[in-house]
């Protein structure tokens, strides 16, 4: 197994490419249309449909299969162990504690968000619908707006604190850390979210 880069295409495919800058996108066979991505630490995929429910794949070349009572989601993230945070076509924020059987609850003043990721460290970032990079520390605590984060429409954080982020011009953009400035990843391609885990080898 090895850690890649997921991105959902303007296409509404998935792709993936081995490392942030220098590899080519390959796209992801029969990966159907969704809209958002992310990756357990057991490297499973968790993809929200067009149709805003949630879908499972052990491995970038599984069949994906619905998990039942899912929507209405527009983003997830994984959570601990078996757990999901999402963003609701609501805009806010869902948790479940198993993504297979436990039914989302939903988190109060949780702002109004379009994206949304969990770093190494237990930070949780999100995009709002003003497009700037918000950071709480918890699921309870409240709204922070990161300085200079705009415009973005997705975010991923990477395991040594480097975020990843969809624009609004729907190129990849990285910033090393929460204060650094965005800049842009060259050849980038076109997608409309993005994430980053461990998957089986192709």
């Amino acid at each position: 197994m090895s850690k890649k880069l997921l991105g959902v295409g303007t296409d509404f495919g998935l792709w993936y490419r081995d490392d942030l800058t220098t590899s080519a996108w390959v796209q992801v066979p029969s990966s159907g249309s969704v809209i958002g991505i992310t990756v357990q630490s057991n490297g499973n995929l968790i993809g929200v449909g067009t149709d805003n429910q949630l879908y499972t794949r052990d491995t970038l070349n599984s069949p994906w299969v619905q998990i039942p009572n899912s929507g209405d989601m527009q983003a997830i993230a994984a959570g601990i162990g078996n757990g999901l945070l999402g963003v609701g076509t609501d805009n806010a924020l869902w948790s479940r504690d198993d993504f297979m059987t436990s039914p989302w609850q939903q988190i109060p003043n949780s702002g109004s968000m379009v994206d949304i990721t969990i770093m190494s460290d237990g930070l949780i970032i999100g995009v709002g619908t003003d497009n700037q990079l918000w950071v709480k520390n918890n699921l309870t605590s409240p709204w922070q707006q990161i300085p200079n984060s705009g415009s973005m429409i997705g975010i991923a954080a990477m395991p040594d604190g480097m975020i990843v982020g969809v624009g609004t011009d729907n190129q990849l953009w990285f910033r090393t850390n929460l204060s650094s400035d965005w800049a842009n990843i060259a050849s980038s391609g076109s997608f409309i979210a993005i994430a980053y885990g461990e998957q089986v080898d192709l």
